[in-house]
């Protein structure tokens, strides 16, 4: 745990809480979408659902217990049901189907707690707060242990490998960090994970030009669908082998706009969504959300969810 400003004064704070198939990361920020105070760690998916949750628990309490936080604000890294703060479904850690995770983290931290998809949240906190504001249509795009931002399960190669949510050839088994790791693992004959898989690729490894140039045709398949069905005006991706290089990044962009229709691509703002500005985002919406659509929120609070304005507003 790090503190990288001042603390916030006391009720300027709230919680964001990203919860993914490799990582969990707790943030401290401001409604503005500074944050001040994270803990992160590695996700073990053969310590399940469970093993995250004491993980969590631990952490939330301590952060609780320094930053005195307004409300809880989470992005879950998969289908979930908002309005009853149920996980749908979980592809990536078992033990997670089913929970009441927003009635949960309610009960535990004595807090309000919204609970929303991650891409879901990460797309709004650049609309609200980051470099997406003041622009409509705002995409987002994930591309890590999934692909998120609703398209992960088109189908892109039909007799392709199962995907976590039992199709066969979905747009995440081959357009992802996981799918690059995969990959480059056959290639190198054990088990590496995204950094050591990146740095091989530095290396100038032989084979892994072409697990690269594979994964960025795919990656720019996604892009290009995206924005040929809706059009946005800005789009947000968000990845770690994207991140790792530019020509990596500049390569994506060249390839999904050989395959998007023209007019689209060219009206497009395609941008690398930051990790801090969507960390401080998902703490930041929170009161942004509630002030803008109080009305059919879901806050989940001790003793039942119910809908409510901002926490701590008038």
């Amino acid at each position: 745990m790090k503190s990288a400003t001042p603390a916030p004064a006391k009720n300027d704070c709230y919680l964001a809480i990203e919860i993914g198939g490799t990582k969990l990361q707790v943030v401290a920020g401001t409604a503005e979408g500074r944050f001040v105070d994270r803990g992160r760690f590695n996700v073990s998916a053969a310590s399940g659902a469970e093993g995250i949750r004491a993980e969590l628990s631990a952490t939330l309490l301590a952060l609780i217990e320094k930053h005195q936080p307004r409300a809880i604000g989470v992005g879950y890294g998969g289908p979930i049901n908002w309005r009853t703060g149920r996980i749908v479904k979980s592809y990536h850690v078992a033990g997670w189907q089913g929970f009441p995770l927003g009635q949960w983290l309610a009960e535990l931290s004595k807090l309000p707690v919204f609970v929303e998809n991650d891409a879901n949240v990460a797309a709004l906190g650049e609309a609200l707060v980051g470099a997406g504001r003041g622009c409509s249509p705002v995409f987002y795009v994930t591309v890590g242990s999934g692909v998120g931002g609703e398209i992960g399960h088109i189908t892109v190669e039909r007799a392709g490998i199962r995907c976590g949510c039992g199709n066969r050839g979905c747009l995440e088994t081959v357009a992802t960090d996981s799918a690059f790791v995969r990959e480059m693992s056959h290639l190198l004959g054990k088990s590496v994970g995204i950094n050591e898989a990146i740095d091989v690729i530095r290396s100038g490894r032989v084979g892994s030009a072409a697990v690269v140039e594979r994964t960025v045709d795919y990656m720019a398949i996604a892009v290009a669908a995206v924005i040929n069905v809706f059009n946005p005006s800005t789009l947000f991706l968000h990845g770690k082998l994207l991140g790792s290089d530019q020509a990596i990044f500049d390569r994506v962009l060249a390839e999904a706009g050989r395959r998007t229709l023209k007019p689209s691509f060219a009206d497009c703002r395609i941008l690398q969504s930051q990790g801090n500005k969507r960390l401080g985002a998902v703490a930041g919406i929170i009161r942004n959300l509630a002030d803008e659509m109080a009305p059919s929120m879901a806050w989940f609070e001790p003793g039942g969810a119910k809908t409510i304005s901002a926490p701590g507003g008038e």
